[in-house]
């Protein structure tokens, strides 16, 4: 083994960490009202993450030894961090979804139907020709923290920024090939446009 077998074997050269964008789709429960956030929402959210799992172990004792079996699968919340411009587009949506969610008034749920008030968010990968190369799935999000945005008169030269903790039932991804022309032997569609420019792609996944 050498550097030069090391590599070849690095696909691309290595996947780059700032390469992504991510997609975050309106909850029904809005009737549209997102303000246009879910249309900046690319460009907006600065810090994001490839989402985890843990499987936990099940540990069964027997005559001093422990047998370990597999659990239940859990899913970490997904954290992400947004940028805020001077028309609070992404927070007025994301505190109108928390609004939906729970009232801070009156204590009340405009919808205790959950598929009223969970969407589907997106972060996708992309390579550094700018082709998007995975693609994960966050199926029945929903916020559940979204921090303060710190102010101050001695903050020069700064742009105002908030975190929102997202929790969400499972991951999908959606896996593809593609070819030199950017396009991808399982047809179906998706289409975002994020700061690298308009990246339109073809992943087979479960839903819309």
């Amino acid at each position: 083994m050498n550097i030069n077998e090391f590599s070849k074997s690095l696909a691309g050269g290595g996947a780059r960490p700032n390469l992504f964008a991510v997609k975050i789709n309106n909850p029904p429960g809005l009737d549209g009202r997102d303000f246009g956030a879910t249309s900046v929402v690319p460009f907006m959210v600065k810090t994001s993450a490839i989402p985890g799992q843990n499987i936990g172990p099940i540990d069964v004792p027997y005559m001093g030894r422990v047998l370990k079996l597999a659990g239940n699968t859990t899913f970490d919340d997904w954290e992400t961090t947004i940028i805020n411009d001077e028309d609070f587009r992404v927070r007025r949506f994301v505190e109108s979804w928390a609004e939906l969610i729970n009232g801070k008034a009156d204590n009340l749920a405009s919808s205790s139907n959950q598929e009223n008030y969970t969407g589907n968010a997106e972060i996708i990968q992309y390579s550094k020709t700018g082709k998007p190369i995975r693609q994960y799935s966050m199926v029945d999000c929903f916020p559940i923290t979204i921090a303060p945005i710190e102010l101050g008169w001695d903050n020069n030269d700064a742009i105002e920024e908030f975190a929102v903790t997202w929790a969400f039932s499972w991951w999908e991804t959606a896996d593809t090939t593609f070819d030199e022309s950017g396009q991808a032997a399982i047809k179906t569609s998706f289409q975002v446009d994020t700061p690298l420019g308009d990246f339109s792609g073809k992943f087979n996944f479960g839903f819309g």
